[in-house]
């Protein structure tokens, strides 16, 4: 998400649009993602998922701004003046730009992500930005090139495997509800490796597996109550399938 001035500073735990936040999603206590809030409603906030750039509507009590981001080099600090890449900039090699860093919070680490969020505003376009470690460097030094391209979405390819949605748990869509949804023909090792998005419209939510095909999302709170046509995407590792029920 990008922006034109600073991020709210969580404290007095209010949410506003920009901010770096720990998304509780999925069943019981839910697994936290990180991500940006990019709407608010009175019941429900609406974010877009660092890993995969999807967007989900949660209710707000499953949503916590980032902490402040510890044991970083001085350099990274709040206030400081760095160099930057755009992440989401098409083309090699990336472009180094002055910037200067506003805020510095701690996400979920995973894998080779470690977490930390910036938000910096770059000097020329006095635009800001949330980007990780990888994104920024110290001003005079000199390091590989940053893998831009790897926080794009992948472009997504004709489907290998077929995958399909045989039951719904229901044809009546009740916002802030649970789906249910059963899959076949794909095996149960792929599935489990695959990540999963449900559309109410122009509403996602993602999904995830509860048992080897069973897969299970929450209907976003903001669509209108009743029938409403819903389109399951199924990323399989290497590929895609698009599924309209």
């Amino acid at each position: 998400a990008t922006g034109s001035g600073e991020a709210d500073d969580g404290e007095d735990g209010g949410l506003e649009p920009n901010d770096a936040v720990v998304v509780l999603w999925g069943r019981g206590s839910g697994k936290p993602y990180a991500a940006v809030v990019t709407d608010l409603a009175e019941d429900s906030v609406t974010v877009q998922f660092d890993a995969d750039r999807t967007l989900g509507t949660v209710p707000p009590q499953r949503v916590s701004p980032m902490p402040l981001a510890q044991g970083l080099p001085g350099w990274m600090g709040g206030g400081s003046r760095v160099e930057a890449v755009d992440p989401f900039a098409k083309g090699q090699p990336a472009t180094w730009y002055a910037a200067m860093v506003l805020e510095a919070r701690q996400g979920p680490a995973a894998s080779s992500d470690d977490g930390v969020r910036l938000w910096v505003r770059y000097e020329t376009s006095k635009l800001c930005q949330w980007v990780r470690r990888r994104h920024v460097r110290e001003v005079g030094s000199v390091t590989d090139e940053p893998d831009a391209a790897s926080a794009q979405p992948r472009p997504r390819k004709p489907p290998k495997a077929h995958v399909v949605v045989e039951r719904i748990s229901t044809n009546a869509v009740i916002p802030g509800g649970e789906l249910w949804l059963l899959l076949s023909g794909s095996s149960a090792k792929r599935l489990a490796t695959s990540s999963f998005e449900v559309s109410f419209g122009s509403h996602i939510s993602h999904a995830e597996l509860i048992a080897p095909s069973l897969l299970s999302c929450v209907v976003p709170s903001t669509i209108t109550a009743g029938t409403s046509p819903i389109s399951v995407f199924v990323q399989l590792p290497g590929d895609g399938s698009s599924l309209d029920i």
